[in-house]
């Protein structure tokens, strides 16, 4: 599925995206879901709650339900599809995950678990299998634009990271006509369209915000020794 190269993760912890709330996280932080990479894994690293794991991971449910969790998209957008990665949970993944969408005006960061409960959910991806240590891409079928989405496992385990990659949906009402907008940034709807090479680093990173971290946060060809060769890529706004 093409969406990863067409369109921007709308959860990313590096576009603005958050983790909300989630009913468990005892083994791992649900913060790890929208962090960059596939993550990592450390054989010999452990917490004093067992195995350290670079993901979301809930305890083994001994009573009815399942887990989920709750991520505020940096900004509205319309999603075309989603990577959940089971990435190194190999015995401890959940079989089966779904995910609803939500578009709301209010601060939802300080609801409770019922409060969340309540609010009106859509289904935007159903309930679909996982298999253990890997990436599964599904596409978004539902056309609406989001600011919420909610993941739920079934019923329990652990997931890598997660993405929803689609198409910021910007209010341009609520901006002044004196405000200057920077219409380069992946934040007011710019996309990296096309790059000639990105063997070292996504193009994907030249419209991200904020100061980069280390040269790999930015977008880094090959060297390319061909005489007169010229490396390009290509934005729309």
């Amino acid at each position: 599925m093409d969406f990863q190269e067409k369109y921007i993760d709308l959860i990313s912890e590096k576009l603005g995206g958050k983790v909300l709330f989630s009913t468990d996280d005892f083994f791992a932080e649900k913060e790890n879901l929208i962090k960059k990479g596939r993550g990592i894994f450390i054989a010999d690293k452990y917490t004093d709650r067992g195995k350290w794991m670079d993901g979301w991971e809930s305890r083994r449910k001994r009573t009815p339900g399942h887990d989920w969790c709750v991520i505020q998209l940096a900004t509205p957008g319309k999603i075309k599809g989603f990577d959940i990665d089971t990435n190194h949970f190999l015995g401890n993944h959940p079989p089966h995950a779904s995910i609803e969408g939500l578009y709301t005006t209010d601060d939802i960061s300080r609801h409770s678990q019922e409060e969340l409960n309540q609010l009106s959910w859509t289904e935007i991806l159903e309930k679909s299998p996982l298999d253990p240590g890997s990436q599964h891409l599904y596409p978004c079928k539902n056309e609406g634009v989001y600011n919420v989405i909610r993941l739920h496992i079934y019923p329990d385990g652990g997931v890598a990271r997660l993405r929803a990659y689609g198409e910021v949906q910007k209010d341009w009402s609520l901006i002044s006509k004196e405000e200057t907008i920077d219409l380069a940034a992946g934040i007011n709807g710019a996309k990296a369209i096309a790059c000639n090479d990105m063997f070292f680093s996504s193009k994907d990173n030249l419209i991200m915000p904020g100061k980069v971290i280390n040269m790999c946060d930015g977008w880094e060809t090959k060297r390319n020794r061909t005489q007169n060769n010229r490396d390009y890529c290509s934005f729309s706004t």
